[in-house]
């Protein structure tokens, strides 16, 4: 008994030693940079080549931006191109994304021009698609920890379509959800 636990003991150790040689498949990870803004973020990352990886990323989010009330998700697939020798998911990369966003607004200090009164909140929705690109740079740990930091332009385009009578678009504050903005982010998580 003692004989087959110490092969069981060396053989899953040489094993780990094999794996721990090849970089890591799959990593999740989670965008330490979007908890500043009310926002979970996380990706799931796999290797398809030597040097590219598919990823696949959502959020969800309650965030305020002036007088508007964001509450929704997105939705960001991105196709990873590694630049380092050590090949994916090592190194710096190129990545082009393309993004679905959805949000339930709120403004609690709407007005109606026509009638000069005040609405109190009011509420729309903005659904939103673009994309861009990003560059950054991913490190892994011990084989097993991510840490990756990122930024690039962005673009998207949607319209804020209103649910109470009298309210208008302008008086919902969309920043960069929609039209040009700037994606960036840190991450940390777990390979496998």
């Amino acid at each position: 008994m003692k004989k087959v636990l110490l092969a069981s003991v060396v053989a899953l150790f040489l094993v780990s030693s094999i794996n721990a040689q090849d970089n890591p498949k799959t990593l999740i990870k989670c965008n330490l940079g979007s908890l500043i803004f009310s926002t979970f973020n996380f990706q799931l990352e796999k290797v398809v080549g030597e040097k590219q990886s598919l990823q696949l990323g959502v959020f969800f989010t309650s965030l305020k931006v002036t007088d508007t009330k964001f509450s929704g998700f997105g939705i960001t697939p991105e196709y990873r191109f590694y630049m380092s020798q050590k090949g994916a998911p090592k190194g710096f990369f190129a990545a082009p994304f393309i993004r679905y966003q959805s949000f339930k607004l709120t403004n609690g200090s709407s007005y109606d021009y026509t009638t000069g009164q005040s609405l109190g909140e009011a509420s729309a929705k903005l659904s939103t698609f673009g994309g861009g690109v990003i560059i950054g740079f991913q490190g892994i740990i011990a084989n097993h920890i991510s840490i990756e930091t990122f930024a690039g332009p962005s673009i998207n385009a949607g319209k804020v379509k209103v649910d109470t009578a009298g309210a208008s678009d302008s008086d919902f504050s969309v920043g960069s959800f929609s039209g040009f903005g700037v994606r960036a982010g840190f991450t940390v998580g777990v390979a496998f």
